[in-house]
């Protein structure tokens, strides 16, 4: 049964944003028996959104750099 074998697999998600749009999602899947619920927030989410609030943050530096007129960025 497909909807059974779905709770044994979790899939975890955070949005990486350009300004106020979404531009991608970063996601992960997982057994639920391969990470305690307890341990999901710590070891997933916030390396996760971590790392997605950095690249965020470049996107911003890249499309200032561009908007001044940066051209070595384009290769």
């Amino acid at each position: 049964d497909p909807s059974w074998q779905s709770r044994r697999f979790q899939f975890l998600a955070v949005p990486i944003m350009d300004g106020d749009r979404c531009l991608a999602a970063m996601g992960t899947g997982f057994y639920r028996r391969a990470v305690p619920a307890a341990q999901i927030e710590e070891n997933l989410f916030q390396p996760m959104q971590e790392t997605a609030t950095r690249i965020s943050h470049e996107i911003a530096l890249i499309r200032t750099r561009l908007k001044e007129g940066d051209q070595s960025l384009l290769g």
